[in-house]
């Protein structure tokens, strides 16, 4: 055992002082303890000092960790040509699966959205410590970040294996503050887990070693990927695991929904499924855009925050069914629509909730109107106006909007 430590440690050490010498200045940004382990061993440290901290540091500590993380982030777009290179680790003891991590434009910009939800998320109240609290409730946002953006970077099928079990354990964790919700969102997460580890199965076992951005997947693999994507994603009616039985507070309504949905958005543009194009699934994501609207105009307070979430999600998930753009353009302005809308309601209802003009400024942005980013989400829906067939799917899908 001490052999095997020693060794550990002696490849390890390897590995590291490999990515100094290609550049000292940022090695720690571009290597595997980049910006998410840095999110990763920062909230575990906190966490362990937390009985030594005041309660104006318990508050502050998280964001100044993650104003730490975004500079690291910002670093890796400073160094484009390099970050791929650096960010490809060889796994220790000589084992042949390798940790690939792959950094690219539209993964920082992906990420940097995340990164700006989760300091939207830690600056709204409702992270107080609770009495009796074993654990830091601001943390699992950082905790969650972290697994998301290794999920956003993963460029191999054991990368992102590995960093969508830890993302689903992260989102499970703080599902499950409010103890009635515990089963529900533990349940559905899990089965969520379950597709995605049987996709490259079913796609065949040379799929595997393949890197993501050339793996071309099957009929039963695309079927699989789709619906593990819709429950982190909270499309109607797959968000069950996000609705809690007590009152939730948004901050961490936020975190939980948005930030797996940027890693799941961004999972499907890696893919580009031609059956999530098909006028079946269309038409249940159609029935699913209604359904959701119906549920968040009767309900009232979280619920209906929920609701709005979900039924956002679902539009988006509607708008990339529709889009012929090939490669990650398709998800861009989705992304955008998305994460902005959803930080300009939290902002709103939560600073402004007396001030008209930042509700209306949210309604708008979560709407699609004309000059935000969702507008084009909104262009795609309008595809189903042209055919016979869609016809009735636009009409169901403007009532939809009309009801939110």
């Amino acid at each position: 055992m001490l052999r095997l430590v020693i060794s550990l440690f002696a490849d390890f050490h390897l590995a590291i002082q490999s990515c100094y010498n290609a550049n000292p200045m940022n090695a720690l940004w571009t290597s595997p303890l980049g910006p998410p382990g840095l999110l990763l061993g920062g909230g575990l440290l906190l966490q362990l000092l937390r009985g030594q901290l005041s309660h104006r540091w318990r508050r502050l500590s998280p964001i100044l960790l993650l104003l730490l993380a975004m500079a690291g982030w910002l670093a890796l777009r400073w160094q484009p040509q390099g970050g791929g290179a650096w960010w490809a680790w060889q796994a220790p003891l000589g084992l042949d699966t390798a940790l690939g991590v792959q950094w690219n434009g539209y993964n920082w910009l992906v990420g940097w959205l995340a990164f700006m939800l989760t300091l939207t998320a830690l600056i709204l109240p409702g992270w107080s410590q609770r009495p009796g609290g074993v654990t830091l409730p601001a943390l699992w946002p950082l905790l969650l970040l972290a697994a998301s953006l290794l999920t956003i970077t993963a460029a191999t099928w054991s990368t992102l294996l590995a960093a969508w079990m830890l993302m689903l354990l992260f989102a499970g964790a703080l599902a499950s503050e409010l103890a009635g919700s515990a089963a529900r969102a533990w349940t559905l997460l899990l089965l969520s887990g379950l597709f995605l580890l049987f996709t490259p199965l079913f796609n065949g076992y040379e799929s595997l070693p393949a890197t993501l951005a050339t793996d071309k997947l099957n009929l039963q693999a695309q079927l699989l990927l789709i619906l593990a994507v819709a429950i982190p994603l909270g499309v109607y009616p797959f968000h069950r695991w996000l609705l809690s039985q007590g009152e939730r507070p948004l901050a961490s309504q936020l975190t939980l929904h948005l930030l797996p949905a940027l890693a799941a958005v961004h999972l499907l543009s890696r893919f580009e499924p031609q059956l999530l194009g098909s006028i079946s699934w269309v038409a249940l994501i159609v029935a699913g855009l209604l359904g959701s609207a119906i549920a968040a105009w009767a309900a009232r307070g979280q619920q209906a925050r929920s609701y709005v979430f979900t039924n956002r999600a679902t539009w988006v998930m509607l708008a990339l069914s529709l889009t012929r753009t090939p490669g990650p353009q398709r998800t861009l302005f989705p992304l955008a629509a998305l994460s902005l809308a959803a930080i300009l309601y939290a902002l709103a209802y939560t600073y402004a909730p007396a001030a008209r003009w930042p509700r209306w400024l949210a309604i708008v942005f979560l709407l699609g109107l004309p000059f935000t980013p969702g507008f084009p989400l909104n262009l795609a829906m309008a595809q189903l106006a042209a055919t016979t067939l869609g016809l009735p799917g636009w009409l169901l899908a403007l009532l939809a909007q009309t009801l939110l």
